[in-house]
Formats: structure tokens, C-alpha cells, sequence
């Protein structure tokens, strides 16, 4: 929760406000401010019983209680400030309140002169914040910068490296050795640190613009946001807008600080692309449960340390140090291969033509993803802020969010883990085409399809059913109402129909990059975006908001129909994967899940009444209910790529 109550006062271009910040944090210090003022308050009763000071006392500790609730909740500097200022005043109270005694009356003046001189300093400090920085809020900043550093990886980096480069390392791997593999990461790594270093200093100059785009409403930043970005409208380009400038100020301060996770991350991105092409899943797997660790660790150790406007700073360092912990996590997985120091000499035999190649590979894919930012995104939200239907983005991002959870858990992990060996097997089917090495990069991608079908479906379908009772669980509370989650339901469930597709085109897509084409996902990518472009201008005035959902289906679905045409042509087909038989078997087990789930949902009704813990509880029986059925059927029916996952499993465990 952050909201602004009311404003206080305007002077020139600053305005004070009156707000709550609720989080985790400070929910936490709420609790330890009110158990102990509870604590206080009882002893007191009795202690303080025969003293005629009695209800002064209590006027003063209860006033207490309510300064320090005000310092840890505000959402601002000033309100903080204020908060302190009255912590210090009941505390020169309560020292003095025996104010007949000579020696409480000296302590409590010593304590009062004490007090003015820290408070000396932390005006100064509010004061050079407001002045260098221009602000003194900061939640919506550090997002904001966060979001910057984030948005640039996803972009630049983030699984478009590992897709470039997870081919081109597995074939040398295999081709050379090791120890060429080895060479070839050093001077990467040099190359990243060079390049991507160059581009994360060039984010400290240019904080303000890049905040200004981010994050202006004015007219000018309207302007300069449809100039720089013109396959978009003003209009669109306003949709970044809504901060004030406050708040930019203090997101180009926390860009500056952000900046170097740019090259932690790219550098995370080259090594857990190398532990792919080594086939050695565990690291990459772990590091985004190290990198959130590692973040709330920091940010609450940090904040209890130093608190107060230092806050945002320790989580602006915190996600910087999250970086170079997963940074730090690949590395170890590497250990025992031999010095990984960066070098900058790009003389070695190998290093030139590797980096050629995943230079062409790579293009296309950043182009694409590009484009698709620059499309999807923009037209995405510019409908979903004039559909008729309010506060449509925000149902927007709670469906995406939810609909990516099976597409992560299953389509992108059993991805990476297949890229190798097909990449693999595209290079020896290259090396030696009449070889016979072609059936094994179509039994490959075939187990990975059958796979993906197996797991990918009873996801999106068990999702759609207990589309409520998630929802519920996860957003029902505070103003959001039955009314919302019904919004979210519907637009999710649209959403989902795609999934299955989109888990079945990014293998079809990680085939082509096994080839080491990444020419044709990228044109098919621009002919989906036409598609969904189109689908979304037609639909939107009939369907309203959920149009988008229908239209980002239909870009999946035409994404995956044309991707599976032309690789089914180039590789000559998948005979023998059993492809048909195992999509029939899984939609059948996921009847069955379907008629479980028709038969607990009103049985588990009562559940349901607005508590956490019972809508928990009912979530996790049913859960337990459909993925027991979907597996019953399954095993019934004889899905057997999933009965060999399950035996692999309880081997590993064993």
C-alpha cells in the first residue's frame, strides 16, 4: 500500500504530501512498535497506578505510540522527518515528567540539545536530497529505475544471449574440447565488459532523459517519447508518463546506481549459457531463486540498519548485489574448467569467427524483440487504457503474470534444457549429413514436444478452472472486489488458450536455433505481430478489453502453425514421436482433471470467506485433487514420456 492522503502545502514546483507506505518491512516494524507499546502500556498501569502524573503519562506514551507508527509508515522524507521531530518531543517529555526534580529537568535538556544537533544533520540531509534530487519520495522512483535496468536486459540480453550462444558453445564443445570452450568465454566475457560496461556508463549522463521518458507527464516528454520511439503515437508514448518530477529526479539518481547490474547480468547471461552448452542444469535453475534471496535478505538487513531515507539506496545496492550473487552462482558451477578471467585479446584462431557467428545469429532475434516491444506493448496498453472496461492494465498484468507461470515452469526449462542436445545434433547432422544423425535431432525435438504437450496442457487447463480460487487467493483483498477477480478470470482463461501454442512454438523456435537460423523465428515473429496487430484493431470494438487476449492467442497460435511448417519441411518431419497420440492422451486426462475439479470446487465452497489461511487451504486441495487426477488418467492412459520424468525424478531423489 502507498497512497497519498492529502497534500500539504505547494511551493513552487514541490508539493507535500501526507501518505502511507505498507510493506512488508514496514508491517514488520508495526508489529514490533505496537507489541512493545502494548508491553509499556500494561506495566505501566500498575507501576504508575498511585502517581498523580497518571493520565499525563499515558497521554504522553500513547502519543508516542502514534509518532513512531507515523515515522515507520510515512512515504516520504518530510512526513518522516516529522515523525522523528515527535518521537524526540515526547521523549524530552517523558524524561522530564518528573519536572520537580531538578535532575530530570537537566536530562531532559541535555537530551533536547543532543536531539537538535542529529536533527541538524538530518535536515541537512533532507534538504541536499531535495535539492540534488529533487524529490523526497522514492517507491515509485526505485521501481521506476529498476524497471529501466531490467527493461535493458530483457532486451539486450537476458535469454537472447543464452539463445545465441548455446548452439555455437555446444558445437565447439564438442568439436574442439574444453579447453577452446574455456578460451572462448574468457574473450567473451572481455567483450561484454567492454561493450555493455560502455553502455552502463553511458546510463550516468544520461539518467535524466532516460527518467524523463520513463516517467514524464508533461507535454515536452510526451513529445520527445513519440519522436524517440516513432513507430508509436504521442498518445501511446504518454502512456509512459504519469510521475512527477520528484519522482524522475530520484529515478535517474537510482538509475545511476542500478547500472552496473546491466554488466552483472549480461555476464550471469554468458556463463549460465555455458553451463547449458555443458548441459549442467542445477546453477541456471537456481539463480533466480539466489537472486530473490538474496534481494530480500539485503533489503530487510539493510533497512533495519540504516532505515529512514537511506531505505531506497540499500534496495537499489541490494539489487546490484542480488545480481552479482546469481553472477557468482554460475561461476561456481564453473569452477574446475580453468581460469574464466576475461582477456581482451581477440587475436586466438577460435574467438573471431565464434563471435561472428553469434553476432549474425543474434541480430535477428534483438531486432524481432525489439519489434515486438515497440508493437505489442505499446498497443497493448494504449487499447487496454480506452477499453470500456476500467483500470484494464491492471487486469492486464495480473492474467500475464499468472498466465506465465506454466509457460516458465514448463516450456522455457524443458527448452533450455534441450537446446544443447539438439544443438548438438544439428551440428553433427551438418558435419555429416548422410550420417544418420538427423533421426536424433528428431527424436530430440520429438520427446520435447511430447514432453511439453504432457505438462504444458493440464497447466493451462488446470489454471483455467481454478482461475477463481487463485485469483481469490492472490488478489481479492483490500478494495479489490468479486467484480475484479471475475475481470481477471475471464481475461486470463482468454489468455491461456494460447499457452499450449506458445510452449510448442518456443521449442519449434529453439530448433531453428539449434540450426543456428534465427533468421526465419525472427521474420515469422513480424508476420505474428501483423496478425496480432490486426486481430486486436478488429476485435477491440466488439470484445472490448478481452480483445487483446483473443489477439495475443492468435499471435501465438500463428506463430507456432507457420514455425511448424517450415521446420517440419527443412528436417523432413518427425516420424515416429507419437506426436498426435500424446496430445490426444493428455486433452483426455485432462477431461478427467476437468470432472474433479466440476465436483470439489462446490464441495470446497465454504472455504472460500475471504481468509487467507482457508482460501489457501482450499486452493491446495484442489490442486492436490486435479493434479492427482491428471496423473491417475495419465497413467491409465499410458503417457509414458511422463511416467519416464517421474522415474527419473525418483531416481534422482534416490
Amino acid at each position: 500500500f502507498n497512497q497519498n492522503i492529502y497534500t500539504w502545502f505547494d511551493i513552487g514546483g514541490y508539493s507535500a504530501h501526507v501518505g502511507f507506505l505498507v510493506d512488508r518491512l514496514t508491517a514488520m516494524m508495526m508489529v514490533v512498535v505496537t507489541f512493545v507499546s502494548l508491553l509499556v502500556h500494561t506495566y505501566t498501569i500498575g507501576y504508575m497506578h498511585e502517581d498523580p502524573g497518571y493520565q499525563r503519562f499515558f497521554a504522553y506514551i500513547s502519543l508516542f505510540t502514534f509518532s513512531m507508527l507515523m515515522l515507520v509508515m510515512s512515504n516520504n522524507f518530510l512526513q518522516l522527518f516529522f515523525g522523528w521531530e515527535a518521537v524526540g518531543l515526547v521523549s524530552y517529555l517523558l524524561i522530564g515528567f518528573w519536572y520537580k526534580k531538578p535532575s530530570a529537568v537537566f536530562a531532559n535538556m541535555k537530551a533536547f540539545l543532543v536531539n537538535r544537533v542529529g536533527d541538524f544533520g538530518f535536515l541537512l540531509g533532507i534538504a541536499g536530497v531535495l535539492y540534488w534530487l529533487g524529490t523526497l519520495d522514492y517507491q515509485t522512483a526505485f521501481n521506476n529505475a529498476v524497471l529501466v535496468s531490467r527493461s535493458i536486459f530483457d532486451l539486450l540480453i537476458a535469454g537472447h544471449l543464452s539463445s545465441a550462444i548455446v548452439p555455437v558453445l555446444s558445437e565447439i564443445e564438442a568439436a574442439e574440447g574444453r579447453e577452446a570452450l574455456r578460451r572462448v568465454l574468457r574473450a567473451m566475457a572481455g567483450l561484454i565488459l567492454v561493450v555493455v560496461g560502455a553502455f552502463a556508463l553511458m546510463i550516468l549522463p544520461l539518467a535524466d532523459p532516460i527518467a524523463g521518458l520513463l516517467g514524464g507527464d508533461d507535454s515536452e516528454t510526451v513529445t520527445l517519447s513519440a519522436h524517440l520511439l516513432p513507430l508509436t503515437s504521442p498518445a501511446i508514448a504518454g502512456l509512459l508518463g504519469g510521475d512527477d518530477l520528484e519522482t524522475l529526479t530520484l529515478t535517474a539518481h537510482l538509475l545511476r546506481l542500478t547500472s552496473p547490474a546491466i554488466v552483472l547480468l549480461a555476464l550471469f547471461s554468458l556463463y549460465s549459457g555455458a553451463l547449458y552448452a555443458l548441459r549442467s542444469f542445477t546453477y541456471p535453475a537456481m539463480a533466480a531463486a539466489v537472486f530473490n534471496g538474496t534481494l530480500v535478505v539485503l533489503t530487510l538487513a539493510g533497512g533495519a540498519l540504516v532505515g529512514g531515507e537511506n531505505t531506497i539506496t540499500v534496495v537499489a545496492l541490494a539489487w546490484v548485489a542480488a545480481a552479482a550473487a546469481q553472477l557468482a552462482l554460475q561461476l561456481w558451477g564453473l569452477r574446475g574448467r580453468g581460469s574464466l578471467w576475461p582477456t581482451f585479446d581477440l587475436r586466438d584462431r577460435l574467438v573471431r569467427p565464434v563471435l561472428g557467428k553469434i553476432g549474425r545469429l543474434y541480430v535477428p532475434v534483438i531486432g524481432a524483440t525489439i519489434l515486438d516491444i515497440a508493437t505489442t506493448r505499446f498497443l497493448t496498453y494504449a487499447l487496454a487504457a480506452s477499453a470500456a472496461i476500467a483500470y484494464g492494465n491492471v487486469y492486464i498484468v495480473r492474467a500475464t503474470t499468472l498466465m506465465q507461470f506454466p509457460q516458465g515452469l514448463v516450456a522455457t526449462a524443458i527448452s533450455a534444457a534441450v537446446l544443447p542436445t539438439l544443438s548438438r545434433s544439428a551440428a553433427l547432422v551438418r558435419d555429416d549429413p548422410n550420417g544418420g544423425h538427423a533421426q536424433g535431432f528428431a527424436d530430440t525435438l520429438g520427446y520435447g514436444l511430447r514432453l511439453t504437450t504432457a505438462l504444458i496442457l493440464p497447466a493451462a487447463v488446470g489454471l483455467a478452472v481454478l482461475a477463481i480460487p487463485t485469483i481469490q487467493l492472490l488478489f481479492e483483498h483490500g478494495t479489490n472486489t468479486s467484480a475484479d477477480t471475475a475481470i481477471t478470470a475471464t481475461a486470463l482463461r482468454v489468455y491461456l488458450v494460447g499457452v499450449p501454442f506458445a510452449a510448442w512454438d518456443l521449442l519449434l523456435i529453439y530448433g531453428f536455433y539449434a540450426r543456428q537460423d534465427t533468421r526465419t523465428p525472427a521474420l515469422v515473429g513480424v508476420v505474428s505481430l501483423v496478425t496480432y496487430t490486426l486481430a486486436a484493431l478488429l476485435l477491440t470494438p466488439i470484445f472490448d478489453l478481452y480483445a487483446l487476449m483473443m489477439a495475443d492467442a492468435v499471435k501465438h497460435i500463428t506463430h507456432a502453425l507457420i514455425s511448424a511448417v517450415l521446420l517440419w519441411r527443412r528436417i523432413g518431419g518427425l516420424p515416429g514421436q507419437r506426436l498426435a497420440a500424446t496430445l490426444f492422451k493428455a486433452l483426455a486426462a485432462c477431461a478427467v482433471m476437468v470432472g474433479t475439479a466440476a465436483v470439489m470446487l462446490p464441495l470446497t465452497e465454504g472455504l472460500a470467506n475471504g481468509e487467507s489461511l482457508s482460501e489457501t487451504v482450499r486452493l491446495a486441495l484442489l490442486l492436490a485433487g486435479c493434479g492427482g487426477a491428471y496423473l491417475g488418467a495419465a497413467f491409465v492412459l499410458r503417457i509414458d514420456d511422463l511416467r519416464g520424468l517421474a522415474g527419473l525424478v525418483l531416481r534422482r531423489r534416490g
